[in-house]
């Protein structure tokens, strides 16, 4: 049992990579679509596995399932998700930087850098947003207001991000319509929705039935927007990153 476990694992972590010759030059490709597509699995499977322990061991998930977000209220579980969160900045880094240079074709200097500075503020905030949500606030530090702050401005740069860049997605693939686009579309919609039924459960939860539709919606969220990379990624065909000898990277279309 442990060798298969072991060569699946191993076939998974592979899965993204091709290993090829450039000009004679040994060159590792990552597909990035198949890339997040293993990484928001493995996301997933973190999450899952925290909030399975905690009904295991802390809450008795049949009458409270609790959300991720009062999870990283208790010892031990937060800093599981700090750690998740954190995990997250590196991936995220990458694809912004690598769809900045795919619309950078098609924008002028003044859309590139704001969609760049939205993409390094949306990497930056999101982990300080786990990270604030664990320190204790006080009359002169109210990191309960900060992280409320944080937590909005985080939705906001996501929602002008996720519009801008479809803007831009639409006018490269407009002389020929893709289905992926459309898929796209529809998923962006999804987040959206999703979002705000999160949102609008969370101003009016009061009892434990609430809570339990409360936190099947905010999983929800969390779901699609761990998989909103590869979706982006989908709608760009097959976008890859090439490496030869850690020497020279080029990023194609």
């Amino acid at each position: 049992m442990q060798k298969y476990t072991y060569k699946a694992i191993i076939f998974i972590m592979k899965y993204p990579f091709t290993l090829g010759s450039i000009n004679g030059k040994l060159s590792i490709q990552i597909n990035l679509s198949d890339f997040y597509l293993v990484w928001g699995l493995l996301t997933t499977l973190l999450l899952a596995t925290t909030i399975i322990v905690s009904c295991i061991y802390t809450f008795q998930c049949e009458e409270f399932l609790p959300t991720i977000s009062y999870l990283a209220a208790y010892s031990h579980y937060d800093r599981a998700l700090v750690w998740v969160a954190t995990a997250q900045i590196v991936p995220l880094l990458f694809f912004f930087i690598s769809t900045f240079i795919v619309y950078s074709r098609h924008m002028s200097k003044l859309d590139n850098y704001t969609l760049l500075f939205i993409s390094i503020m949306l990497s930056l905030l999101f982990p300080s947003i786990v990270i604030v949500d664990e320190v204790n606030s006080s009359y002169y530090f109210p990191f309960d207001r900060l992280h409320v702050i944080l937590t909005s401005s985080f939705m906001l740069a996501l929602g002008i991000w996720m519009l801008f860049s479809f803007e831009w997605l639409y006018k490269i693939h407009k002389a020929k319509p893709s289905i992926y686009i459309k898929r796209l579309a529809a998923y962006i919609l999804a987040c959206f929705f999703s979002i705000y039924l999160s949102m609008s459960q969370w101003k009016i939860a009061e009892n434990p039935e609430d809570y339990l539709n409360l936190a099947l919606k905010e999983y929800l969220s969390i779901l699609l927007l761990i998989f909103l990379p590869r979706a982006y990624l989908s709608a760009l065909k097959e976008l890859k990153v090439t490496i030869t000898q850690g020497k020279t990277i080029n990023i194609d279309e």
